[in-house]
């Protein structure tokens, strides 16, 4: 069974380094940098060991240890103070009679797992002795609890003095006011990244958490991908694949908000409170939530937390319909071209036809700057800009955000890229803040027109840039 440890360190480096050592070796790993707060996470952990340094502010490390030796319930829980203080200076502190140890910091990481691992050995804790552990502080986080709701629900009496009392108040987040600032989320022509930054922007502001894992299926690359976003932590290497490995996915995007000295999360347990959402869409899983807290009690509202999962699943669904369309149409766009009433189909008796695709590369990095209504008006320009080059019978057909497909009828490929050209350099006109790298490429009907067969030829093109048929703008 695996082994969990609880090690106190006022160094964040030192403790990330014994966090990560212990993990590494198959232990269950909380961590934090103040002995208080330790003392605290003991009942709520029930750890088989405790690893602590010895010089601390507010309280050291010997002074832990008498505490934890003067409380029956934890007193058996075995303690190795690892220290930079001198062995003599210990030895006045620590009973091995009563499993407590002390090795010296010299950069002996192995000795201490080798210790460690003797201790819990020799030392072992009954599970049911852990469970009395962890049912006390159940017990005490649920008199915490009904005192909170008690002192929401009971009236205030005032004193003999006639003294306005102090009142605590508990908020609860507004759930309608919660449900509009997530829809202002849902402009999905965004990417991804854009999108859940505010999201996770949204639902911070209401509820706070320290660490945000949203899994999703990215409609862009087909696979899984888990968008992170911490706050006032810094999430190790090895809780962040494991979530990965939970979500089955092999791609993560990460909103980094910390700064240096912040204490490193290792393990989920390390958590005191965590949300999870799990949503489907037609039989098939769409999105996957997770929000920690090191807070207690966080989340414990039942009611609430039915109001967040319809909002969240509201968002989630709405997210996976405009996506997957977005995608079936991209994939059903050949089969939209060879319709017998293409709007194309009038070029099939005109010879010295040519069509090309006219893209702008980075229009969805560009976009994430903009509103709805500013994307529209830009699509709507750059369209105008295409109808005004064209002449008689020629005609533009727009299949997505950044494509447009352009059929022209010119006497040879010279003039086909010369009148490309000139439509490249219409769009540049637009906006010269644009700063959007455009391609277009063309090929020749030959007097038998089938979209598709031109389409795939055009996107061939695009791939070989040192083609002469290939005009690059950057504009």
């Amino acid at each position: 069974m695996t082994k969990k440890l609880v090690i106190i360190d006022d160094s964040s480096t030192q403790l990330n380094i014994l966090k990560t050592l212990f993990s590494n070796n198959g232990w269950e790993v909380c961590g934090v940098q103040s002995a208080k707060i330790g003392y605290e996470l003991i009942f709520d952990f029930a750890p088989d060991l405790i690893i602590t340094d010895a010089i601390m502010p507010l309280m050291g490390g010997f002074q832990l240890v008498k505490m934890i030796r003067e409380n029956e319930l934890i007193s058996k829980i075995p303690v190795i103070v690892y220290s930079v203080l001198n062995e003599n200076n210990a030895k006045f502190y620590i009973n091995e009679e009563l499993s407590e140890y002390f090795l010296k910091k010299e950069n002996n990481h192995d000795e201490l797992l080798e210790l460690a691992q003797e201790i819990v050995a020799k030392f072992p804790l009954d599970e049911d002795y852990k469970k009395e552990i962890l049912r006390e502080s159940l017990k005490q986080a649920t008199i915490e609890k009904d005192n909170l709701e008690q002192i929401n629900q009971t009236e205030t009496i005032q004193d003999i003095e006639n003294e306005e009392p102090e009142q605590i108040i508990i908020e609860q987040p507004n759930m309608e006011e919660f449900r509009e600032k997530i829809k202002e989320c849902s402009n999905f022509t965004f990417g991804d990244e854009k999108i859940f930054s505010n999201f996770f922007n949204k639902i911070n502001n209401f509820f706070g958490y320290d660490l945000g894992a949203i899994n999703i299926y990215s409609f862009e690359d087909g696979a899984n991908k888990v968008f992170f976003d911490i706050r006032d932590i810094i999430l190790s290497p090895i809780l962040r694949s494991s979530i990965l490995k939970k979500y089955d996915a092999n791609t993560n995007v990460m909103y980094k908000k910390y700064a240096p000295n912040l204490p490193t999360m290792v393990n989920e347990s390390e958590f005191l409170s965590k949300i999870e959402f799990n949503f489907k869409y037609k039989e098939e899983n769409i999105a996957n939530i997770v929000l920690f807290s090191r807070e207690k009690l966080k989340w414990q509202n039942e009611e609430i937390n039915q109001e967040i999962e319809k909002i969240f699943y509201e968002f989630f669904k709405a997210r996976y319909i405009q996506k997957a369309s977005k995608t079936h149409k991209k994939e059903d766009i050949g089969q939209k071209y060879n319709k017998t009433d293409n709007q194309f189909d009038g070029f099939k008796n005109f010879a010295n036809s040519y069509y090309a695709i006219v893209q702008i590369v980075n229009f969805s990095d560009f976009a994430l700057n903009l509103s709805t209504q500013e994307i529209d008006i830009l699509n709507s320009k750059i369209s105008e800009k295409i109808i005004a080059c064209l002449e008689d019978k020629e005609q533009v057909y727009k299949n997505d955000e950044d494509e447009y497909s352009v059929v022209i009828l010119a006497k040879d490929e010279k003039q086909a890229k010369y009148r490309f050209e000139y439509i490249i350099n219409e769009i540049e006109q637009i906006d010269k803040k644009m700063q959007l790298f455009i391609a277009a490429s063309s090929c020749n009907i030959d007097n038998g027109f089938n979209i598709v067969a031109a389409q795939k030829n055009v996107n061939e093109i695009m791939q070989e840039a040192h083609q002469e048929k290939v005009v690059i703008y950057n504009v």
